[in-house]
């Protein structure tokens, strides 16, 4: 009789069980939006395990480990959500937020086109997007991602805000002026009433000193060469001319005379 070889044998994979997934995937998101996140993540993993293709279980797995402040093991959940399916917009959008609190802006700006690219009618997504933007130093493509916010959503106060720094950076004091006055009248009582109403005051100074400031002199236009390859001296044939330049040039009466005086017409007998 022929001995199973043991060694080379393969354990079929379990069949993945959706129903019992879902079940656990619902109860760990209702234990996450109680704030309870280790519960929460017992019982993703779980729903993982019964169907690895619950790619919604990395995805609040990613945010749960993100409000612990364990970043790469969110961004690894988040990789895997996308990895099993890169249509999901929230996905990318969660992932740039996790690289851009690790400082990796570059790989977050990248995240977040994605996501404005799946879901361009969510002004969220436009706003990260136009945030990061302004972090790396694109101040003309965030303050476009930060219209488009403001214009998606009119109650995006928070991003008249930042559209009011952004404009501020670019030294556009009207423009940031109007922006701030906007978030007041959207966010009356907001956290951030006092400092939007510092820049105002500030703003509104600044504008007030700039006008009470007199304009340059414009330089003094150059009047015309009097010698080929030489750049005029600021003044023309017809102005008087300097009495002495300390060098020898038919520009000056001394050297004019002094020139006349050696020439042998100019000398008497």
């Amino acid at each position: 009789m022929a001995e199973e070889d043991t060694e080379n044998t393969r354990i079929p994979a379990a069949p993945p069980r959706p129903k019992e997934a879902l079940s656990l995937y619902t109860q760990g998101a209702a234990q996450y939006r109680d704030g309870k996140f280790d519960p929460a993540i017992v019982l993703f993993e779980r729903s993982l395990e019964a169907d690895p293709g619950m790619f919604r279980s990395h995805v609040f797995l990613g945010m749960a480990f993100f409000e612990k402040g364990d970043l790469d093991r969110s961004i690894e959940h988040y990789k895997k959500a996308i990895g099993i399916d890169g249509t999901y917009a929230k996905a990318h959008n969660n992932l740039g937020n996790a690289l851009r609190r690790k400082g990796l802006l570059d790989e977050a700006f990248q995240s977040y086109k994605k996501a404005v690219r799946l879901d361009p009618e969510r002004a969220l997504y436009h706003y990260n997007l136009g945030v990061t933007c302004c972090d790396i130093g694109f101040y003309e493509a965030a303050v476009i991602e930060l219209e488009l916010a403001a214009d998606l959503d009119p109650s995006f106060a928070e991003a008249l805000y930042d559209l009011g720094n952004v404009y501020y950076l670019r030294d556009e004091l009207p423009k940031a002026l109007i922006q701030f006055e906007k978030f007041l009248v959207k966010s009356p009582d907001g956290e951030r009433v006092p400092e939007v109403m510092a820049k105002i005051r500030m703003l509104k100074r600044k504008m007030e000193e700039a006008k009470r400031v007199p304009p340059p002199h414009p330089p003094p236009a150059p009047g015309p060469s009097w010698m080929p390859g030489r750049a005029s001296r600021g003044w023309s044939w017809g102005r008087s001319r300097p009495r002495h330049c300390g060098r020898s040039c038919p520009r000056c009466w001394r050297c004019l005379r002094s020139a006349r005086a050696g020439s042998p017409r100019s000398r008497r007998p």
